[in-house]
């Protein structure tokens, strides 16, 4: 199973969908609305893809339940987050590359 954290309206499970037709795909978000939006672009793969109302600070998700978690775009809504940077793996073309994304500390 492929977790999408805070999914939003679903952009990025689209293209998890795409990239791994044979999967299951969870997109979560605290927005009910979102989680729906999601599904809603999704429709030809319902059969694949649920969906759950969740905080990324304490997912709905079992020990060990996802074979990968993806977080696009939603980790700087949180205030436990150390604000001196962030941790990144990123996949590109054929490897993946972990970076460590210094920003300004913003308190």
């Amino acid at each position: 199973m492929i977790a999408d954290i805070g999914c939003g309206r679903g952009g990025t499970t689209v293209r998890l969908a795409a990239r791994f037709p044979a999967a299951r795909l969870l997109p979560i978000d605290t927005s009910p609305a979102m989680v729906t939006a999601t599904r809603a672009r999704t429709t030809a793969d319902l059969h694949r893809i649920s969906g759950a109302v969740g905080d990324f600070h304490a997912l709905p998700l079992r020990d060990n339940s996802c074979d990968l978690a993806v977080a696009v775009f939603c980790l700087y809504h949180s205030r436990l987050i150390e604000r001196s940077g962030l941790a990144a793996a990123i996949w590109f073309g054929d490897s993946w590359h972990d970076n460590y994304l210094t920003q300004p500390n913003v308190g």
